[in-house]
């Protein structure tokens, strides 16, 4: 850094999330060169972390911020693996048609163990931190295996160091295990390097495309669907359900922390805006349905209907709601008033009104 302060160098220190403990040494040495001297103008500092809580603030509040997000969907990551083979690379091995059906094989499987982690104990028991230098290794190891033995391909050697040994390194759990080891014998068998047009799902969209250039599977990959449907994970369509709620209340919880708090006070003002709007929501709340009135609305005599059955259900559900809400909106007025004491519940829909 004092090196290039002084020669206008540009300076790269990364992973600095592995290294916190010296982080205030950095802190010092950022306010000692760039704050109370002047560096060269060429002089350039960049850090790479990931998100910790413990890094510095006041080294995140004085420079400019990227940050870089990890694709989303097999679409995005089965592009992003292919963007990080080159053509050199790409032409290696002496059994191209073979190599290229099992490289769409292992980059398939790689994208699908990562997206399989936001069906969360769906996906997976334990999530899994699977990175791209696990697929490296394993395309590596698809080209030196098809060179060393063109004869006959070793597919269950194959399968236990991509599934077992690398992959598997990383898999504690025994069913998870189960799935990986499941996964790879789906896509590297016979059948994939024998067949034309061998599917990867039940989805008629997925499958492995026939010889080509770099660009070709670029090109194919591209046309994919970009929203992914739960069945390409072998999955039942209610799993993307709680998926989506799960993404939904992270959205929401991250959307309600960034709100400004305000600050607790006696003034009787200050209470006056959460009075008037608890008066308002009231007004616009519907009262609890009458269930005995639906009930007599729907003919008794008709045949049972699964539908009726959830509809009673989903009323006696909607009537909780509707009672807690009208419950929550007048104890808070009353609060105010100070006919009624507070509790930690009441605190938290004040804090979120």
């Amino acid at each position: 850094i004092e090196e290039g302060v002084l020669n206008g160098n540009w300076v790269f220190l990364a992973n600095c999330h592995l290294m916190l403990s010296w982080m205030p040494t950095l802190e010092k040495l950022i306010e000692q060169h760039l704050i109370e001297s002047t560096p060269h103008k060429s002089f350039r500092l960049w850090l790479s972390s990931s998100p910790d809580p413990n890094f510095p603030i006041t080294i995140l509040q004085r420079g400019i911020k990227m940050t870089t997000e990890p694709p989303k969907g097999l679409r995005s990551n089965l592009l992003t693996l292919f963007n990080t083979i080159g053509e050199e690379q790409f032409g290696r091995c002496s059994l191209q048609s073979i190599y290229k059906k099992l490289l769409f094989g292992l980059v398939w499987f790689h994208a699908l163990l990562l997206e399989r982690r936001k069906f969360k104990s769906l996906g997976f028991n334990i999530p899994y931190d699977f990175n791209e230098s696990d697929f490296a290794i394993c395309h590596d190891l698809i080209i030196v295996f098809l060179d060393e033995y063109p004869d006959k391909v070793p597919f269950e050697a194959m399968k236990y160091l991509i599934a077992e040994a690398n992959y598997g390194g990383r898999v504690t759990d025994d069913w998870d295990r189960r799935l990986v080891n499941v996964y790879i014998g789906e896509l590297f068998r016979e059948e994939v390097i024998s067949s034309e047009k061998y599917m990867l799902s039940d989805l008629q969209e997925y499958f492995i495309p026939e010889d080509g250039d770099l660009k070709f599977y670029k090109d194919f990959i591209r046309s994919l669907p970009q929203s992914d449907h739960p069945a390409a994970f072998g999955q039942h369509s209610n799993s993307d359900m709680t998926a989506s709620i799960d993404d939904a209340n992270t959205l929401l919880d991250t959307l309600t922390s960034l709100q400004p708090r305000a600050v607790g006070t006696v003034d009787e003002e200050a209470a006056n805006p959460l009075v008037q709007q608890c008066h308002d929501l009231l007004e616009i709340t519907p009262y609890p349905w009458d269930k005995r009135e639906v009930r007599s609305k729907i003919d008794p005599r008709a045949d049972p209907d699964p539908l009726k059955t959830v509809l009673y259900q989903e009323l006696d559900r909607y009537n909780k709601l509707l009672n807690i809400i009208r419950f929550s909106l007048t104890m808070i007025i009353k609060v105010a008033d100070g006919t009624a004491s507070t509790t930690s519940e009441l605190e938290e829909v004040s804090v979120a009104l």
